[in-house]
């Protein structure tokens, strides 16, 4: 029926289209009109649980959009309710778990992240995805060892996965197992040829081992708009290093894209730290 599908639809929008085809701010709509023919339907286990999974996608949105209190707040909710009904206890109150902990992670909530994250993996430790999420974690807070362990386990799971083993190739690449990290890159670009992120990864690689025409060639086959926002940063940082190294741009020039980049990305790090450096350089002639 009408709420159903809209529900169906804005799910596909949000999450399991190519991210050129997604469409948040339409998914939204789409779940805040479903929600609202769910409330106009009789009271029903059925319907109370069709709630807690529309707001679970809402909660999604926006989690993409870097609210993550509102978020959070909503998913709380949701799981708390989910717990009053015979789905508590179930896969359904996992999903919910690992997608708090996710919100937690991004949010630079450590403790709680991991507590949700691994929450998720003890209830369904064969499913690759919330292994992902747990290295994901562990790899953004510089946890390697940990963010390798569980990489793996979600390589293993999932091998056919792209994703999955791009994840455990920059791990490897943070512990400067260059080979390790290049034969994963390659293992996921074997499943999907033009996966960007093992791309990049690759590019990576030959920077890190000064093969910066290499390098060049392989970012060159790259696409920013299907990278997430730190892998866009990274992209955009190795493009201004690739450049210099090959003396294809002056200090000069470095410096401007980089001013470029940080009206873009104004909370990198990263970003400002290069173009510290480069503005010395300059100055120092």
């Amino acid at each position: 029926d009408a709420a159903r599908s809209r529900y169906s639809l804005a799910l596909l929008l949000a999450r399991h289209f190519p991210s050129a085809y997604r469409d948040l701010d339409k998914a939204a709509t789409l779940l805040d009109e479903a929600w609202e023919l769910l409330q106009r339907e009789p009271p029903s286990e059925q319907r109370d649980y069709e709630r807690i999974f529309n707001r679970n996608g809402r909660a999604l949105i926006l989690y993409r959009a870097g609210r993550f209190r509102d978020a959070q707040r909503m998913l709380t909710v949701g799981l708390a309710k989910l717990r009053t009904t015979r789905h508590a206890g179930t896969v359904h109150e996992t999903v919910l778990a690992n997608n708090l902990g996710r919100v937690f992670s991004r949010a630079g909530d450590h403790d709680r992240a991991c507590k949700w994250l691994t929450e998720a993996v003890r209830r369904d430790p064969l499913f690759a995805e919330y292994w992902y999420d747990l290295a994901l974690h562990h790899f953004r807070v510089g946890e390697l060892d940990d963010a390798a362990r569980c990489a793996a386990e979600a390589h293993g799971l999932n091998p056919t996965y792209p994703q999955h083993a791009a994840l455990a190739g920059n791990v490897a690449l943070s512990c400067d197992g260059l080979d390790r990290a290049a034969a994963l890159f390659d293992d996921a670009l074997s499943y999907d040829p033009e996966f960007d992120p093992a791309l990049l990864g690759l590019s990576r690689v030959s920077a890190a081992g000064d093969d910066y025409e290499r390098c060049r060639a392989t970012l060159d086959r790259v696409r920013p708009e299907n990278l997430a926002t730190e892998d866009r940063v990274t992209e955009a940082l190795l493009r201004i290093e690739t450049s210099l190294n090959l003396e294809t741009c002056t200090l000069a020039d470095a410096q401007g894209a980089l001013h470029d980049l940080a009206e873009d990305f104004p909370e990198s790090d990263a970003v400002r730290e290069s173009l510290a450096l480069v503005a010395s350089a300059v100055a120092s002639g």
